[in-house]
């Protein structure tokens, strides 16, 4: 809504194994009855024709595909009219497929 807003946070965690991407927002929020709902293809929150807000209702469901091919994971949390928070929790890999590296991957060259 106006006057809104969304931030996005990136953390390590899992002692350094894990890269975690969180999105929050502070819009209308969504009700506990509707959270099991949210990573369904084509679910819409508010089905009413009225809806103020557009889409399809496959981005959580793609988001959750795709943390899942990654063998990552996807969590929500969500007060009604305060804010929802969305977290993508993806393995770190090394250059050499070892997860939990310390050492950063600076690309060819090294640089």
């Amino acid at each position: 809504p106006e006057g809104g807003e969304i931030g996005l946070v990136v953390n390590r965690a899992a002692g350094g194994r894990t890269i975690e991407f969180t999105v929050r927002d502070t819009g209308p929020g969504i009700p506990a009855r509707k959270l099991k709902t949210v990573f369904d293809p084509f679910v819409q929150l508010d089905g009413t024709a009225s809806r103020r807000h557009e889409g399809t209702g496959l981005g959580l469901a793609l988001v959750r595909k795709l943390a899942d091919l990654h063998g990552g994971s996807v969590r929500i949390d969500s007060e009604v009219g305060k804010f929802t928070r969305v977290t993508v929790a993806l393995p770190v890999t090394s250059p050499h497929g070892r997860p939990g590296s310390d050492k950063e991957d600076r690309g060819p060259g090294g640089r």
